[in-house]
Protein backbone atom coordinates (compact mmCIF):
# COMPACT_ATOMS: atom_id res chain seq x y z
CA UNK A 1 0.00 0.00 0.00
CA UNK A 2 1.36 3.47 -0.82
CA UNK A 3 1.98 6.11 1.81
CA UNK A 4 -0.84 8.23 0.46
CA UNK A 5 -3.40 5.43 0.59
CA UNK A 6 -2.35 4.55 4.12
CA UNK A 7 -2.76 8.17 5.16
CA UNK A 8 -6.22 8.34 3.62
CA UNK A 9 -7.23 5.20 5.48
CA UNK A 10 -6.12 6.67 8.79
CA UNK A 11 -8.05 9.88 8.17
CA UNK A 12 -11.19 7.89 7.23
CA UNK A 13 -10.92 5.81 10.42
CA UNK A 14 -10.56 8.94 12.56
CA UNK A 15 -13.62 10.55 10.93
CA UNK A 16 -15.71 7.41 11.49
CA UNK A 17 -14.66 7.28 15.15
CA UNK A 18 -15.58 10.93 15.71
CA UNK A 19 -18.97 10.35 14.04
CA UNK A 20 -19.65 7.33 16.27
CA UNK A 21 -18.83 9.35 19.40
CA UNK A 22 -21.11 12.23 18.34
CA UNK A 23 -24.04 9.90 17.62
CA UNK A 24 -23.57 8.16 20.97
CA UNK A 25 -23.58 11.53 22.78
CA UNK A 26 -26.71 12.63 20.93
CA UNK A 27 -28.55 9.42 21.86
CA UNK A 28 -27.52 9.78 25.47
CA UNK A 29 -28.77 13.38 25.50
CA UNK A 30 -32.13 12.33 24.04
CA UNK A 31 -32.53 9.60 26.63
CA UNK A 32 -32.13 12.19 29.39
CA UNK A 33 -35.22 14.03 28.04
CA UNK A 34 -37.54 11.00 28.17
CA UNK A 35 -40.55 10.64 30.53
CA UNK A 36 -40.00 10.02 34.26
CA UNK A 37 -38.81 6.56 35.26
CA UNK A 38 -41.21 3.77 34.45
CA UNK A 39 -41.73 3.14 38.16
CA UNK A 40 -43.61 6.47 38.62
CA UNK A 41 -45.68 5.89 35.49
CA UNK A 42 -46.71 2.47 36.71
CA UNK A 43 -47.96 3.95 40.00
CA UNK A 44 -50.05 6.49 38.08
CA UNK A 45 -51.51 3.78 35.88
CA UNK A 46 -52.40 1.72 38.94
CA UNK A 47 -54.23 4.68 40.47
CA UNK A 48 -56.22 5.17 37.27
CA UNK A 49 -57.16 1.50 37.21
CA UNK A 50 -58.21 1.71 40.85
CA UNK A 51 -60.57 4.62 40.11
CA UNK A 52 -62.07 2.76 37.16
CA UNK A 53 -62.85 -0.30 39.27
CA UNK A 54 -64.90 1.62 41.90
CA UNK A 55 -68.52 0.56 41.40
CA UNK A 56 -71.23 3.29 41.41
CA UNK A 57 -73.53 3.16 44.44
CA UNK A 58 -77.14 2.15 43.79
CA UNK A 59 -79.96 4.07 45.48
CA UNK A 60 -83.46 2.60 45.38
CA UNK A 61 -86.40 5.00 45.09
CA UNK A 62 -90.07 4.05 45.42
CA UNK A 63 -92.18 6.58 43.52
CA UNK A 64 -95.96 6.83 43.35
CA UNK A 65 -96.89 5.64 39.87
CA UNK A 66 -98.74 8.81 38.80
CA UNK A 67 -95.45 10.75 39.11
CA UNK A 68 -93.64 8.65 36.52
CA UNK A 69 -93.49 11.13 33.63
CA UNK A 70 -91.93 14.07 35.50
CA UNK A 71 -89.81 11.77 37.64
CA UNK A 72 -88.17 10.16 34.63
CA UNK A 73 -87.02 13.61 33.55
CA UNK A 74 -85.71 14.36 37.05
CA UNK A 75 -83.86 11.04 37.21
CA UNK A 76 -82.23 11.72 33.83
CA UNK A 77 -81.06 15.16 34.98
CA UNK A 78 -79.64 13.70 38.17
CA UNK A 79 -77.69 10.94 36.40
CA UNK A 80 -76.05 13.45 34.06
CA UNK A 81 -74.36 15.18 37.00
CA UNK A 82 -73.86 12.18 39.34
CA UNK A 83 -72.08 9.41 37.46
CA UNK A 84 -71.05 7.78 40.76
CA UNK A 85 -74.69 7.02 41.73
CA UNK A 86 -77.20 4.81 39.94
CA UNK A 87 -80.92 5.34 40.58
CA UNK A 88 -83.05 2.21 40.81
CA UNK A 89 -86.54 3.70 40.45
CA UNK A 90 -89.68 1.61 41.06
CA UNK A 91 -93.09 3.12 40.20
CA UNK A 92 -95.73 1.65 42.51
CA UNK A 93 -99.22 2.07 43.89
CA UNK A 94 -99.26 3.17 47.50
CA UNK A 95 -100.21 -0.25 48.90
CA UNK A 96 -97.47 -1.90 46.84
CA UNK A 97 -95.01 0.66 48.16
CA UNK A 98 -95.80 -0.16 51.77
CA UNK A 99 -95.29 -3.88 51.12
CA UNK A 100 -91.96 -3.20 49.38
CA UNK A 101 -90.65 -1.03 52.20
CA UNK A 102 -91.59 -3.58 54.85
CA UNK A 103 -90.07 -6.54 53.02
CA UNK A 104 -86.90 -4.87 51.72
CA UNK A 105 -83.94 -4.91 54.13
CA UNK A 106 -82.01 -2.17 52.32
CA UNK A 107 -82.09 1.60 52.64
CA UNK A 108 -84.34 3.39 50.17
CA UNK A 109 -86.17 6.65 49.42
CA UNK A 110 -89.92 7.09 48.98
CA UNK A 111 -91.62 9.87 47.03
CA UNK A 112 -95.36 9.63 47.56
CA UNK A 113 -98.37 11.21 49.26
CA UNK A 114 -98.15 12.58 52.78
CA UNK A 115 -100.57 10.04 54.25
CA UNK A 116 -98.39 7.12 53.15
CA UNK A 117 -95.21 8.75 54.46
CA UNK A 118 -96.98 9.35 57.80
CA UNK A 119 -98.06 5.71 57.88
CA UNK A 120 -94.44 4.67 57.34
CA UNK A 121 -93.42 6.94 60.22
CA UNK A 122 -96.00 5.21 62.44
CA UNK A 123 -94.58 1.83 61.35
CA UNK A 124 -91.06 3.02 62.36
CA UNK A 125 -89.86 2.67 58.77
CA UNK A 126 -89.07 6.40 58.48
CA UNK A 127 -87.97 8.97 61.06
CA UNK A 128 -89.85 12.27 60.92
CA UNK A 129 -86.57 14.19 60.63
CA UNK A 130 -85.84 12.32 57.40
CA UNK A 131 -88.86 13.70 55.52
CA UNK A 132 -89.50 16.81 53.44
CA UNK A 133 -92.43 18.29 51.54
CA UNK A 134 -92.05 18.19 47.77
CA UNK A 135 -95.15 19.73 46.22
CA UNK A 136 -98.96 19.76 46.21
CA UNK A 137 -101.69 18.83 43.78
CA UNK A 138 -105.27 20.15 43.96
CA UNK A 139 -108.53 18.92 42.51
CA UNK A 140 -109.90 21.20 39.80
CA UNK A 141 -113.01 21.56 37.70
CA UNK A 142 -112.21 21.64 33.98
CA UNK A 143 -113.92 21.71 30.58
CA UNK A 144 -112.94 21.62 26.92
CA UNK A 145 -111.24 24.79 25.75
CA UNK A 146 -114.07 25.46 23.29
CA UNK A 147 -116.93 24.35 25.57
CA UNK A 148 -120.16 25.99 24.33
CA UNK A 149 -122.05 25.59 27.62
CA UNK A 150 -119.64 26.02 30.53
CA UNK A 151 -117.42 29.09 30.76
CA UNK A 152 -117.47 29.55 34.56
CA UNK A 153 -118.52 27.56 37.61
CA UNK A 154 -121.83 29.43 37.89
CA UNK A 155 -122.83 27.85 34.57
CA UNK A 156 -122.94 24.43 36.26
CA UNK A 157 -126.56 23.48 37.05
CA UNK A 158 -128.78 20.46 37.66
CA UNK A 159 -128.50 19.38 34.02
CA UNK A 160 -124.70 19.50 33.86
CA UNK A 161 -123.12 16.09 33.38
CA UNK A 162 -119.85 15.69 35.29
CA UNK A 163 -117.06 13.19 34.65
CA UNK A 164 -115.09 11.86 37.64
CA UNK A 165 -112.96 8.83 38.43
CA UNK A 166 -114.83 5.82 39.77
CA UNK A 167 -115.00 6.26 43.59
CA UNK A 168 -114.78 2.50 44.06
CA UNK A 169 -111.42 2.41 42.29
CA UNK A 170 -109.81 5.75 43.20
CA UNK A 171 -109.59 7.89 46.31
CA UNK A 172 -109.53 10.76 43.84
CA UNK A 173 -113.01 9.69 42.74
CA UNK A 174 -114.27 9.66 46.34
CA UNK A 175 -112.97 13.19 46.85
CA UNK A 176 -114.44 14.34 43.54
CA UNK A 177 -117.87 13.07 44.54
CA UNK A 178 -117.54 14.83 47.88
CA UNK A 179 -117.11 18.15 46.04
CA UNK A 180 -120.75 18.15 44.99
CA UNK A 181 -121.96 17.78 48.55
CA UNK A 182 -120.87 21.38 49.16
CA UNK A 183 -123.51 24.14 49.13
CA UNK A 184 -121.85 25.76 46.10
CA UNK A 185 -122.92 22.77 43.99
CA UNK A 186 -126.12 21.81 45.81
CA UNK A 187 -128.11 21.82 42.54
CA UNK A 188 -125.95 19.12 40.93
CA UNK A 189 -127.45 15.64 41.09
CA UNK A 190 -124.72 13.16 42.12
CA UNK A 191 -127.13 10.33 41.40
CA UNK A 192 -127.97 11.05 37.78
CA UNK A 193 -125.31 13.39 36.48
CA UNK A 194 -122.00 11.78 37.45
CA UNK A 195 -120.19 9.89 34.66
CA UNK A 196 -117.66 7.47 36.17
CA UNK A 197 -114.36 6.73 34.44
CA UNK A 198 -111.96 3.87 35.11
CA UNK A 199 -108.91 6.00 34.33
CA UNK A 200 -107.77 9.59 33.92
CA UNK A 201 -107.93 9.14 30.15
CA UNK A 202 -111.54 7.95 30.44
CA UNK A 203 -112.52 11.14 32.26
CA UNK A 204 -110.75 13.29 29.67
CA UNK A 205 -112.40 11.41 26.81
CA UNK A 206 -115.84 11.91 28.36
CA UNK A 207 -115.20 15.67 28.18
CA UNK A 208 -113.67 15.53 24.70
CA UNK A 209 -116.60 13.49 23.35
CA UNK A 210 -119.24 15.65 25.05
CA UNK A 211 -120.44 12.79 27.24
CA UNK A 212 -119.95 15.29 30.08
CA UNK A 213 -119.47 19.06 30.19
CA UNK A 214 -117.31 19.29 33.32
CA UNK A 215 -114.61 17.00 34.69
CA UNK A 216 -112.89 16.70 38.05
CA UNK A 217 -109.22 15.68 38.16
CA UNK A 218 -106.02 16.83 39.78
CA UNK A 219 -104.42 19.95 38.35
CA UNK A 220 -101.30 18.06 37.23
CA UNK A 221 -103.47 15.81 35.04
CA UNK A 222 -104.92 18.65 32.95
CA UNK A 223 -102.72 21.73 33.42
CA UNK A 224 -100.35 20.94 30.54
CA UNK A 225 -103.06 19.66 28.17
CA UNK A 226 -103.98 22.38 25.69
CA UNK A 227 -107.35 20.78 24.92
CA UNK A 228 -108.75 21.56 28.37
CA UNK A 229 -109.46 24.67 30.39
CA UNK A 230 -109.28 24.81 34.20
CA UNK A 231 -112.42 26.44 35.60
CA UNK A 232 -111.51 26.44 39.25
CA UNK A 233 -109.14 25.04 41.85
CA UNK A 234 -111.42 23.61 44.48
CA UNK A 235 -111.24 25.39 47.85
CA UNK A 236 -109.52 23.52 50.65
CA UNK A 237 -112.58 23.80 52.85
CA UNK A 238 -114.22 21.46 50.33
CA UNK A 239 -111.36 19.02 49.74
CA UNK A 240 -107.76 19.00 50.96
CA UNK A 241 -104.96 19.03 48.34
CA UNK A 242 -102.66 16.08 47.86
CA UNK A 243 -99.31 16.78 49.50
CA UNK A 244 -96.31 14.83 48.25
CA UNK A 245 -93.38 14.12 50.53
CA UNK A 246 -89.93 12.57 50.30
CA UNK A 247 -88.71 10.23 53.02
CA UNK A 248 -85.67 8.07 53.79
CA UNK A 249 -86.20 4.45 54.80
CA UNK A 250 -83.26 3.53 57.00
CA UNK A 251 -82.70 -0.21 57.48
CA UNK A 252 -78.91 -0.08 57.96
CA UNK A 253 -76.11 2.46 58.20
CA UNK A 254 -77.02 5.28 55.84
CA UNK A 255 -74.81 5.87 52.80
CA UNK A 256 -73.89 9.41 51.75
CA UNK A 257 -75.31 8.61 48.29
CA UNK A 258 -78.82 8.24 49.77
CA UNK A 259 -78.55 11.66 51.38
CA UNK A 260 -77.32 13.11 48.09
CA UNK A 261 -80.37 11.79 46.23
CA UNK A 262 -82.75 12.88 49.00
CA UNK A 263 -81.38 16.44 48.91
CA UNK A 264 -81.61 16.56 45.13
CA UNK A 265 -85.27 15.51 45.11
CA UNK A 266 -86.10 18.44 47.40
CA UNK A 267 -83.97 20.92 45.44
CA UNK A 268 -85.21 23.56 43.02
CA UNK A 269 -83.72 21.56 40.13
CA UNK A 270 -86.15 18.75 40.90
CA UNK A 271 -89.20 20.75 42.02
CA UNK A 272 -89.04 23.06 39.00
CA UNK A 273 -89.67 20.02 36.80
CA UNK A 274 -92.77 19.14 38.83
CA UNK A 275 -93.92 22.74 38.50
CA UNK A 276 -93.73 22.45 34.71
CA UNK A 277 -96.08 19.47 34.94
CA UNK A 278 -98.71 21.42 36.87
CA UNK A 279 -97.80 20.61 40.46
CA UNK A 280 -97.91 23.39 43.02
CA UNK A 281 -94.55 24.19 44.62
Amino acid sequence: MSFINKRQSIILFVLMSVTFVLVACQNNSSSNKEEPPSKDKTVEEKEEEKVKTIEPEVVTIYVRENLQEPFEEIAKNFQESHEDIILDVKYLKNDEMIDETINNDKNAIVFTTEDIVNEMIDEKLIEHKDTGVGMMDELVLFTKVDSPDIQKTSDIDEDTRIAILNPELYEEGELSKKVFEDDEFKDVSTTDNLILGDSVDDVKQDIANNNASVGVLYLSEVETDEDYHVLKRLPRNIVEPYIYKVGIIKKEELESSTRTVYSYLLSNDSLDVFSEYGYII
